[in-house]
């Protein structure tokens, strides 16, 4: 039986008190998904927040192609939706498709919006979410601004390191390429190259570690 501790929720939200977490885990609901199971639909209203308790989810939409475009990986403890907080009519601008089996828990914004009432200083850390998850999506489009195949995957590679548990990135090459905009084969040429130089080692086909910070940094313009 999985809980929501002050470590699962959001580095943002924790500690959360012990009373917030027992309405957040009484008033939500737990369900399972499986590979290729689309978890939310863009357009879908929010209603409330999601916490993915386990497994792996992309967040994609489409541009004015048709082509899929793969705006962030999601993973255990990652939340998604907390606009509804804030707005009780938000919507998903994106739609969720699990890459591995996993489970979520629902938390609707009812239920969230209690907590807060009575612990409004958490107020400031939902603020710090948002702020926090509009930069990331300024930095993606930022990194697929770059025209260089190897600035874009180092990029990438860096916030993915900060951002997964363990600094292990499982992501298969595809996953890799459809997020960075890339072919398949250049990904998997330029990850070829990284690992030669010891800026990454890989682990198999869906696993990799970053070793050397500054160089993938150097590469990306980082400073």
């Amino acid at each position: 039986m999985d809980i929501i501790s002050p470590t699962l929720i959001n580095n943002h939200l924790h500690p959360l008190p012990e009373d917030a977490r027992q309405t957040l885990v009484e008033g939500s609901r737990l369900s399972t998904f499986q590979k290729g199971e689309v978890l939310f639909h863009e357009g879908e209203e929010m209603a409330g927040v999601r916490l993915i308790v386990s497994g792996k989810a992309k967040l994609c939409a489409t541009d004015s192609e048709g082509k899929e475009m793969v705006l962030d990986i999601i993973h255990d403890g990652d939340l998604v939706g907390e606009s509804a907080i804030l707005d009780e009519h938000a919507r998903f601008s994106f739609t969720a498709v699990a890459l591995k089996p996993g489970s979520l828990r629902f938390i609707p914004r009812q239920i969230v919006v209690s907590v807060l009432e009575r612990h409004p200083d958490m107020l400031v850390n939902v603020a710090n979410v948002l702020q926090e998850k509009l930069k990331i999506f300024k930095d993606k489009s930022r990194m697929l601004s770059e025209s260089d195949a190897t600035s874009r995957l180092a990029a990438f590679l860096l916030d993915r390191d900060k951002r997964c548990i363990d600094h292990t990135i499982a992501l298969s090459i595809d996953d890799i390429a459809a997020s960075v905009n890339l072919r398949r084969e250049t990904v998997s040429r330029k990850l070829s190259d990284l690992a030669r130089d010891g800026a990454i080692v890989r682990q198999g086909q869906s696993k990799l570690k970053v070793v050397d910070h500054e160089y993938l940094a150097k590469i990306a313009g980082i400073r």
